[in-house]
């Protein structure tokens, strides 16, 4: 006999068929998946297969076809196992669908994607400070996705982390026109150590990107973090897909780090064009930009007076390959 068990709730078990099989001691008696003629179901989720515990591996129609019956076991019990609906979310820039859709299971919230929604303004270069900065996402179509002011970007835009995925859902990319010194790049596109650090008797905060984000186009470094100045950048690889990072000015950025852009990346795939650093910056560490093709400017001199490649007077310290296989850049 092979019983089989639907656990529509959980916790409870709701027997929907009985097969018996009679027992022939001339030959060996199988069970047959085909006999199974049931459909389970369960509220907000899908039906996986059978197993033969509540919560073991789901049976392959070989491996039931190949349950055998014996005098001493004459019954084999299947349980119906099954898993979450799953729901995803699709984005788009503009009318073009993101590659990552992120999935989320019943009743959980969608995520976000790792891709910032990345547009340029019309005559844009990698050496100007307009942009359009991504601002959020729509759950409705844009027919412009340029609005004309953050205060009319706000009205439109949705938290998708706070949305619960009961159905497959859109969502659309919203920017703003703004100078990348308007406002810095949202800290939720980068990490902040929680201990912070000292550097020439100044208390604060280094700043890295994350693996949850790949950034793109022009961003802006922030001044402070919890009432604190940033005073360095740390492990800044998640940025190489930007074509340039600027600075909020707090007077007070002292320090690049060892290693910070530091990658094996082919130059066709870096992006980045320009590190605009302050003019309060002192030290750039070993290997901070090695292996950077295609990096131009790392000043905001250019961006001042139009001079390329020229770094702060305040820098007293550049290490050892700081600049290593970055071919395009010229240091004065």
């Amino acid at each position: 006999m092979v019983e089989v068990v639907n656990n529509e709730e959980a916790g409870t078990k709701q027997i929907i068929e009985l097969q018996t099989v009679k027992y022939d001691p001339v030959g060996t008696v199988y069970a047959n998946a085909a006999d199974i003629k049931v459909n389970p179901s369960r509220l907000h989720h899908y039906f996986m297969g059978w197993s033969l515990s509540e919560d073991g591996l789901v049976l392959s129609n070989e491996e039931i076809n190949a349950l055998a019956f014996s005098s001493s076991k004459m019954t084999y019990t299947l349980y119906a196992r099954f898993d979450w609906d799953s729901y995803t979310a699709t984005y788009y820039n503009g009318d073009e669908e993101l590659d990552e859709k992120p999935a989320s299971i019943y009743g959980q919230y969608f995520r976000e994607p790792s891709e910032v929604p990345y547009r340029e303004p019309a005559g844009d270069t990698p050496y100007t400070t307009n942009r359009l900065a991504f601002v959020g996402w729509s759950d409705k179509y844009q027919s412009n996705p340029v609005a004309s002011s953050r205060e009319e970007a706000a009205e439109i835009i949705v938290d998708v982390t706070k949305i619960k995925a009961t159905e497959n859902r859109q969502f659309y990319a919203v920017f703003v026109q703004e100078s990348v010194y308007d406002r810095p790049t949202d800290d939720k596109y980068f990490y902040f150590p929680e201990d912070r650090i000292v550097i020439d008797g100044i208390e604060g905060y280094q700043i890295e990107t994350t693996d949850t984000y790949d950034l793109k186009g022009k961003i802006t470094i922030p001044a402070t973090h919890n009432d604190y100045p940033v005073i360095a950048l740390g492990k800044f690889t998640g940025a190489l897909h930007a074509t340039g990072i600027f600075f909020m000015d707090n007077n007070v950025f002292l320090q690049v780090n060892g290693s910070a852009f530091s990658t094996t990346l082919n130059e066709n795939e870096i992006k980045l064009k320009g590190v605009y650093l302050p003019e309060s910056v002192k030290y750039i560490r070993q290997h901070a930009f090695n292996g950077v093709r295609g990096l131009e400017h790392v000043s905001d001199k250019f961006i001042k007076e139009g001079v390329a490649g020229h770094l702060s007077e305040n820098i007293t310290i550049i290490e050892g390959r700081a600049f290593r296989n970055t071919t395009a850049i010229h240091v004065y």
